[in-house]
């Protein structure tokens, strides 16, 4: 008995897709899936799944990677060394 195989299909407007989306991608390298779904859809009128525009990106290599941000400490110079407590306070 053969084990079950799930058939890709192909859908029909898969290739127009893609084509698409490659060229928006060219034209905002710095977009992310979320945003060229958005594009689809002022420019072409496409209402497109976001997960599909990822796979489509995935597999065409043009996901962005995300930047994260880092925390922001304020900087050790200019400190005053305490000793004691309340000294910060305390008028000299």
């Amino acid at each position: 008995m053969k084990e079950y195989e799930p058939q890709r299909q192909e859908r029909a407007d898969e290739a127009s897709l893609r084509q698409k989306i490659q060229e928006l991608c060219g034209e905002f390298p710095t977009n992310g899936y979320r945003r060229i779904r958005v594009w689809l859809y002022k420019r072409y009128q496409l209402r497109v799944n976001h997960k599909r525009v990822y796979r489509i990106m995935k597999e065409l290599g043009l996901l962005t990677r995300s930047r994260r941000g880092t925390a922001k400490r304020k900087k050790q110079s200019g400190r005053i060394p305490v000793t004691g407590s309340n000294q910060h306070f305390k008028s000299t």
